[in-house]
């Protein structure tokens, strides 16, 4: 019944000690429900804006007797946690917009033990770019194939931000990606679409001609 596992699984393995988690946007609580069941004694957290998917993954953990070990939060993001209690923070399936909305009402909240797994459904680059302007270290860039889509997974935490070009924005910083040609591909696509709808007059031309410039010239990390 779980639509994105693979995906789901590549977050999970970035939970690579046994500590407290959040999953905000749980929907059916996979992740909560997969580390319990994998003999996690730290708290979880399924966390949703919405009564539905809550009970939904109320529900799930329930027909495997694991409605127990987890804690189930109505809200917003953030809005009703201690973040300074939780080690891993889960922001997955948003946009990139809506992941960065998130983050910036928590600012006050967040400390230097928390790190972020995001997998962003849109626009990673906005908050690849969010997140170096408010002093976070990227400390992974991943992709998922799932469904012939490709998904990217991010992780950060506060620290000394690192340098990105303007294609690594979009693309990250994995070199190692086993799916590297489908990462070349997926973004000379989106790349020549964008020239293609674009006015040569708008600044944004230009921009995205260089974006694609740069995969078509050269190798995508070069």
């Amino acid at each position: 019944c779980y639509t994105q596992k693979l995906r789901l699984d590549k977050i999970i393995e970035y939970i690579t000690e046994d500590a407290p988690v959040a999953d905000i946007g749980t929907d059916h609580g996979y992740v909560p429900i997969t580390l319990a069941g994998k003999g996690f004694i730290s708290k979880l957290y399924a966390c949703d804006i919405n009564k539905g998917p809550l009970e939904m993954a109320r529900k799930n953990a329930s027909a495997v007797d694991l409605d127990d070990r987890i804690e189930f939060v109505l809200g917003n993001g953030f809005e009703n946690l201690d973040l300074a209690d939780i080690r891993y923070l889960i922001i997955s399936g948003m946009g990139g917009e809506t992941s960065c909305d998130i983050m910036d009402k928590a600012e006050k909240k967040i400390t230097d033990n928390n790190i972020f797994i995001f997998q962003p459904a849109t626009k990673p680059e906005v908050l690849r770019y969010w997140l170096l302007n408010n002093s976070y270290e990227i400390l992974a860039d991943d992709y998922v194939l799932e469904n012939r889509k490709l998904y990217q997974i991010i992780i950060a935490k506060p620290g000394i931000s690192q340098k990105y070009s303007l294609l690594e924005m979009f693309t990250g910083k994995n070199t190692l990606s086993p799916i590297y040609n489908d990462i070349r591909e997926y973004y000379m696509k989106r790349f020549l679409k964008n020239l293609s709808v674009s006015n040569i007059k708008n600044p944004e031309y230009n921009i995205y001609r260089y974006l694609y410039n740069e995969l078509k010239e050269g190798t995508l990390y070069g």
